[in-house]
């Protein structure tokens, strides 16, 4: 059974961009277009073993839900990478603040999402 990741955004271009790296590689991918349907996915799947989400979003921003899936006990430990825009450097200071594992600049390269996600699973203690 392949190993899910959930990706987070607002934008569909991003979303489809992502889902195709990630499937690629041999994953099941889950799409939120909020943080609130992340939310719900989270609380109904307990299999997730990565989340991949945009900052900027309406409504909820990408740090609230890491500190809300920080909050799930399921979930406290998650690997959660964060896109982020180069020009405003202290998103990412605010990001491992509220729990986040990496970040990535947008817009990015797909290799480069897949290998943030291979250094992160291969870390001492996964």
């Amino acid at each position: 059974m392949p190993e899910k990741i959930l990706i987070v955004d607002d934008s569909p271009s991003t979303l489809m961009l992502m889902k195709f790296s990630l499937e690629k590689k041999g994953f099941e991918v889950k799409e939120a277009v909020n943080a609130e349907d992340a939310i719900n996915i989270i609380e109904k799947d307990s299999d997730i073993i990565c989340m991949v989400t945009d900052i900027n979003m309406p409504g909820m921003s990408g740090i609230e839900l890491v500190e809300k899936v920080r909050q799930n006990l399921n979930y406290k430990f998650l690997p959660v990478i964060v896109l982020t825009n180069p020009d405003n450097p202290g998103n990412v200071k605010k990001a491992r603040g509220a729990g986040a594992t990496g970040w990535l600049d947008k817009p990015f390269k797909p290799e480069n999402l897949t290998n943030i996600i291979d250094k992160i699973r291969k870390r001492p203690g996964k």
